[in-house]
C-alpha cells in the first residue's frame, strides 16, 4: 500500500519507507478507530432520517454563500515520513470567496475513506466548500451502516466546490492522484470494499475529457508501477453523509494518517 511514495534508493531505504507507511496506517486503524468509536456507535444506534438526494450540478453559485473553510498553512507540515506529507488546517480565517460566485464549479472524487480525503481537499487553496457523502450506487438515502455492510454500490466520496480562477479542474484531478494510491482496486490501504474505490465522477463532457487526459499523461509517464484503476464515470445522485462524518478530523483535531500527499 502506498508503494508510490517510497523512492527506491536501495534496499534499506525501501524497507524503512515501507515500515513508515505501515506504521502510519496502523496508527490510522487504531488511533482513529478509538477516537471515532463512540461517535460511530451513537450514530448507528440512532434512527436515520432519509436525506433527499442532491443532483450534481456543473456549477453551484448558491453554495458560494455558505461559510467557507479555513485556509491551509502557508507551508505543509511533514507528518508521515520523508517522502510523504499532509496539510494541516489553520484556524486563522476563511478562504477568500471569488469576485464572481457564479464562476464556482463542483467536482466529485472518491479515494478511500472520505474522512482523510475531505480534510486534505478542504485545506487546498481555491477549494471553497467540501462535503462527504455517498454516490455511484443503487440504494436511495443510504446510511453509513448500509454503505459499509450492504451491497449498495455507493462509494465514499467528497463533493468539492472550487474557484477555477485559483485552482483549475485539471489541477484538482492531478492533486487527487497524489493523495491516494489509484492502482488499488476496491480498497485503499487497510480499508477494503468497493465503497473505498478510486473514482472520478464528472459533471460535464469537459470534466470527463480532462480526467481521461490526466490519466493518459500519468500512464505514459510511468509514474505508477501498476495500472491506474480509477473509475471515470458520470456523476450520479449525491447523498450527503451523516453530520458526524462532516469535517471528521478537523472537529477532533486528528491528522489524517491514512492519506498522504506524495511529493513530485
Amino acid at each position: 500500500m502506498h508503494d508510490r511514495v517510497i523512492k527506491p534508493v536501495g534496499v534499506a531505504a525501501q524497507l524503512i519507507g515501507r515500515v513508515q507507511v505501515i506504521a502510519a496506517c496502523l496508527a490510522c486503524v487504531l488511533g482513529v478507530w478509538a477516537a471515532g468509536c463512540e461517535a460511530r456507535t451513537d450514530a448507528l444506534a440512532a434512527s436515520h432520517t432519509p436525506t433527499p438526494a442532491v443532483a450534481p450540478p456543473a456549477h453551484t453559485p448558491a453554495e458560494a454563500t455558505s461559510p467557507a473553510h479555513p485556509q491551509p498553512e502557508s507551508t505543509a507540515r511533514a507528518f508521515a515520513g520523508k517522502h510523504s506529507r499532509i496539510y494541516l488546517p489553520s484556524k486563522d480565517g476563511p478562504n477568500p470567496m471569488p469576485a464572481n460566485p457564479a464562476q464556482t464549479q463542483t467536482a466529485y472524487f472518491a479515494a478511500g475513506c472520505f474522512w482523510g480525503v475531505e480534510e486534505i481537499l478542504r485545506t487546498t487553496p481555491g477549494v471553497l466548500l467540501t462535503e462527504v457523502g455517498y454516490t455511484g450506487g443503487r440504494t436511495q438515502s443510504p446510511t453509513y451502516k448500509q454503505v459499509c455492510y450492504e451491497e449498495t454500490g455507493h462509494a465514499e466520496a467528497v463533493r468539492v466546490v472550487f474557484d477555477p480562477a485559483v485552482i483549475s479542474y485539471e489541477q484538482l484531478v492531478e492533486f487527487f492522484f497524489k493523495l491516494h494510491d489509484p492502482t488499488q482496486v476496491n480498497r485503499q490501504g487497510p480499508d477494503i470494499g468497493d465503497q473505498y474505490r478510486s473514482a472520478i465522477f464528472f459533471v460535464s463532457p469537459e470534466q470527463e475529457q480532462t480526467a481521461r487526459a490526466v490519466v493518459a499523461k500519468l500512464t505514459s509517464s510511468k509514474k505508477f508501477r501498476r495500472p491506474i484503476a480509477t473509475q471515470i464515470v458520470e456523476s450520479a445522485p449525491w447523498w450527503p453523509a451523516e453530520e458526524y462524518h462532516q469535517r471528521y478530523f478537523f472537529k477532533r483535531g486528528i491528522p489524517p494518517t491514512c492519506h498522504f500527499v506524495a511529493e513530485d
